[in-house]
């Protein structure tokens, strides 16, 4: 399959393979090769320095891209024709669960869609998807959200199977949400998906000194969660790791889904050595 992009005046040229996006800028005429923002998986050379045709592209070193391009006052509008097979695409199912209100779904809208919801509402079941590369290898990363309340037990499940990995959040200023992660959700995980991956997160970082919150805390003879704790924790349910993150200041997001994504592609890479028995995603029975 093949993916067709146009692009008009503009300095910033993109075009398409499968899923991912790939781009460089380009200014006046007179600019110098060394001068463009290559992405790192592209290798691009031009016809005319002064005109600064695009005549190649290639993808890791894969056969250059059938392209068309031509020169328009000095801005040079391109037409690309890419095989998408150029790129494959991996898909990795990520599950999120968790307490309600631990900041599950802001923790997902403001990684994917760079948006911090103003309020909370419940999630019964969401799903959201974004295009990452790790290791200059595009992966499709869909994520599913789910709902921590008691009523959704039953339901919560059927989410579950062909998971590659989960993430298990708490808040960092809800001791008891720390406490469910061992009375709740590990147990819950382990008995339908005891082979998948775990990193066990913890979410609102950004509260854990803000004063109002900690004279909330202090009032019930309670503290927020330490870097230590958590980590303990992570030990003790054998998680892959221990990330935090503030979904509000859109802090820690990009290493925690860039962490998940590893762990999966590292378990998938030890699945396909021959002479080993692994299953590293959840099938539900």
């Amino acid at each position: 399959t093949h993916s067709l992009c146009m692009l008009g005046h503009s300095s910033c040229f993109r075009f398409t393979i499968g899923c991912e996006t790939v781009c460089f800028a380009r200014k006046r005429a007179q600019t110098n090769l060394d001068e463009l923002n290559v992405h790192p998986a592209v290798s691009a050379s031009f016809t005319s320095k002064r005109e600064r045709i695009c005549s190649c592209v290639v993808l890791n070193h894969s056969t250059p891209c059938v392209q068309i391009s031509y020169q328009h006052n000095y801005l040079i509008p391109v037409v690309i024709l890419v095989s998408a097979n150029s790129f494959p695409m991996q898909a990795v199912k990520c599950v999120v669960v968790g307490d309600g209100d631990v900041g599950k779904t802001c923790l997902l809208m403001s990684y994917s869609e760079n948006a911090f919801p103003a309020e909370y509402t419940p999630t019964v079941f969401d799903n959201y998807s974004t295009n990452i590369v790790i290791d200059s290898k595009p992966v499709c990363l869909g994520f599913w959200d789910t709902a921590g309340q008691e009523d959704y037990d039953r339901l919560r499940p059927l989410s579950y199977p062909k998971t590659d990995i989960f993430l298990i959040c708490f808040s960092l200023v809800n001791p008891h949400s720390r406490d469910n992660v061992l009375a709740k959700w590990y147990p819950e995980l382990q008995h339908h998906c005891g082979n998948a991956p775990i990193i066990l997160v913890g979410t609102k970082s950004d509260l854990r000194t803000d004063p109002d919150k900690l004279k909330e805390l202090e009032r019930f003879g309670q503290k927020p969660v330490s870097t230590e704790e958590g980590r303990r924790l992570a030990h003790e349910i054998r998680a892959e790791a221990y990330m935090e993150c503030s979904a509000k200041l859109n802090m820690g997001l990009k290493e925690l889904f860039e962490e998940a994504v590893m762990c999966v592609l590292k378990m998938r890479k030890k699945r396909s050595q021959p002479r080993r028995r692994f299953s590293g995603f959840c099938s539900v029975l």
